[in-house]
């Protein structure tokens, strides 16, 4: 089970293991009446179900959001770093001519 292969064998067998659990505990469970949802509470549970989605989706791209601006951010530090490097490396070249100059 080191390896992925493995690993998923285990996972796929643990979650049936946990199925098949959940499905005997159902059936131990006395048969009760069902009761027909009205249409009402039928739109309720759906509308439900919808805005549960909507809200995950959205929280899904805020994280993904967050990530970028932290990402351009970061390039951005980076960036600047190496402008201010590059900068003073001119600099440094400048005054590297100019001794130079002076010396002729």
């Amino acid at each position: 089970e080191d390896t992925l292969d493995g690993y998923l064998a285990g996972y796929d067998t643990m979650k049936k293991e946990k199925k098949a659990k959940k499905k005997r505990e159902k059936s131990d469970k006395p048969h009760k009446e069902k009761r027909h949802r009205t249409d009402e509470e039928v739109v309720d549970r759906l509308l439900d179900k919808m805005c549960d989605q909507i809200a995950e989706t959205f929280e899904v791209v805020e994280y993904a959001v967050e990530a970028l601006m932290w990402e351009i951010t970061k390039r951005g530090e980076v960036e600047v770093i190496i402008r201010d490097q590059m900068a003073a490396a001119e600099g440094e070249e400048l005054k590297r001519q100019k001794r130079r100059q002076r010396r002729r």
